[in-house]
């Protein structure tokens, strides 16, 4: 039975061009009546062995049984059976659509495949038809244990897709129903998402795409094929099978519909699973022509809550650095019905990056960034100097190494950088400065400090609480709670010093070495300088409280264990 609302038009199959403006149409068939509306055809079709017909299964339930029986050859081949057939529900046309059914993988081993086609144009050929639309396969070409999904664009029957956008559908037991879904919308950019649930309204097994079509050439189009997205067209199922053995294709479906008030929002930015995102980000996406308003579910990972703005964009407060955020668009249109949309997810990054090392070619750009003359104007060391070293670094490529001997009063080797533009170190919620450091067996003993310096001139010194720091062979982090440096404004530091030395009871032979590098500042750092057991904190904030139990809570009672011992 087919039910439909809103406005319909006529589309004749003689041309491949729609005179008329496409609006908002809805149609459903759950085949408990007849084929009534439906428009069918086959490609080639000279031996009208191609069939679609209602079944009824033990229940009672209805489906479709689409099928050819005659082995395909060759188009042109006037005894061969047809490589495809196709039904559209009708003749509305469809601008922004979903398209959904329930299909059925069958048999043991196959060629066979079939799917959804959206925005759809056709012109009738001696042969059959020809059309242009957006497709999602349903594909088990080579047995159901290997079951994926994938998008094309067809332009007169021929795939022009010069790299597959897909997804395999894990696991290996696949004999059985699944829903489909195809979601297409905008027109330049055109969005093109498939997508396959265990059932409808379950969870999510795979998606493909979306797939980006654009005016011009894109990335996995064929070189020098018609470029223009399809912006409208009508919906509907095929069934395919391009081989001769085994013999034609036997599919189902059931429940199959086609909405303009379907597609789900698209093109989140930041995009899903992105990674170092900044505390500010502006979240965005792509929502359908069908919607007047939207949901936006937003927040850390499991504890989403609800706003709505009143665009397609949303800036949430300063995030919590190194955190997974979870957001949603649920679309609302013009009556009320809500599309779920899906779950996207970032994470933010957990510092921000005051100094790497990695973008400087050579020593002589280092120096040119880092002088190693006093920021105070005291002698240079004629034995100290800083280089780039590309043999050790705890993150990236390159590091700072910096050689001091301390021969010469004030007994120190500084080395400064002056920022372009003073910055400001509280904003975020900024507390900590973090720099990592590699020391040398073989080291003297010696102080190693950090200075700030304000636009004012006012500067602070922090130095590190172990002489012997500078001894230590590996990698360590060196963490500063800004605090500690008094009297400066944090607003707007101008500069930075790192320096080694200032004991002057010292009598240095040699000149010693020590490697600076990820230099980073933190909304917050785990001192523990009591030593207190922290082993509860698992959220890494350095206390132990509630914001653990609810990590605790969030996680309860899921068990991974399928067998129970």
């Amino acid at each position: 039975m087919v039910t439909r609302s809103g406005k319909n038009w006529i589309l004749p199959l003689v041309t491949m061009f729609l005179l008329f403006s496409p609006g908002y149409s809805d149609w459903i068939e759950d085949f408990e009546g007849d084929l009534t509306g439906w428009q069918w055809d086959s490609v080639p079709n000279w031996r009208h062995t191609f069939t679609h017909e209602i079944r009824e299964e033990p229940g009672g339930n209805h489906y479709l049984v689409m099928q050819e029986t005659t082995p395909y050859t060759d188009v042109m081949d006037q005894t061969s059976g047809s490589a495809f057939g196709i039904g559209f529900g009708g003749t509305e046309v469809f601008t922004d659509v979903r398209i959904g059914a329930v299909v059925n993988v069958t048999g043991d081993a196959s060629w066979n495949y079939h799917g959804l086609a959206g925005r759809a144009v056709t012109a009738a050929v001696p042969m059959g038809l020809v059309a242009n639309c957006y497709v999602m396969h349903i594909d088990w070409e080579d047995g159901p244990v290997n079951l994926s999904i994938n998008i094309e664009k067809v332009i007169q029957n021929q795939n022009i897709m010069r790299q597959g956008i897909g997804a395999v559908v894990p696991g290996y037991i696949h004999r059985r129903s699944y829903y489909a879904e195809l979601d297409i919308l905008g027109s330049n950019p055109t969005y093109v998402t498939g997508r396959l649930y265990e059932y409808k309204g379950g969870p999510l097994v795979a998606q493909a795409g979306p797939m980006i079509d654009t005016a011009g050439n894109d990335p996995w189009e064929d070189p020098g094929e018609q470029d223009a997205p399809f912006v409208s067209g009508m919906s509907g199922i095929f069934a395919q099978n391009e081989h001769t053995e085994p013999v034609g294709y036997y599919t189902t479906f059931d429940d199959v519909f086609s909405s303009s008030a379907g597609p789900s929002a698209v093109a989140p930015n930041p995009a899903d699973g992105a990674v170092g995102v900044g505390l500010e980000p502006t979240l965005q996406w792509t929502e359908a022509a069908f919607a007047t308003g939207r949901l936006l579910w937003f927040g850390p990972a499991g504890a989403m809550t609800l706003v709505s703005p009143e665009a397609a964009s949303y800036s949430p407060a300063v995030l919590q650095a190194g955190k997974t955020y979870a957001w949603r668009v649920d679309l609302v249109g013009s009556e009320g019905q809500i599309v779920t949309g899906q779950t996207w997810s970032f994470t933010t990054a957990d510092c921000i990056a005051v100094e790497d090392f990695e973008s400087y070619a050579d020593d002589e750009a280092l120096r040119a960034v880092w002088d190693p003359n006093s920021f105070v104007g005291a002698p240079t060391d004629p034995n100290g100097l800083n280089f780039l070293d590309a043999g050790s670094a705890v993150q990236g490529n390159k590091s700072m190494r910096l050689k001091y001997q301390n021969l010469t009063e004030p007994f120190t080797q500084e080395f400064t950088r002056v920022f372009d533009d003073p910055q400001d170190w509280t904003a975020y919620g900024i507390r900590a400065l973090t720099l990592a450091f590699l020391g040398r067996r073989q080291n003297m003993e010696q102080p190693m400090f950090v200075l700030l310096w304000d636009e004012s001139g006012t500067s602070a010194k922090v130095e590190i609480s172990q002489n012997y720091a500078v001894l230590a062979d590996e990698w360590n982090d060196w963490n500063i709670d800004l605090a500690e440096f008094t009297g400066v404004d944090l607003t707007a530091v101008s500069a930075m010093t790192i320096g080694v030395g200032g004991d002057a009871s010292l009598e240095q032979l040699k000149p010693d070495e020590v490697n600076i590098d990820n230099i980073r500042l933190y909304q917050a750092r785990c001192f523990n300088s009591a030593g207190l057991d922290l082993y509860g904190d698992l959220n890494g904030d350095c206390a132990v409280n509630m914001e653990d139990f609810l990590v605790v809570a969030r996680g309860w009672l899921n068990n991974g264990m399928s067998v129970v011992p």
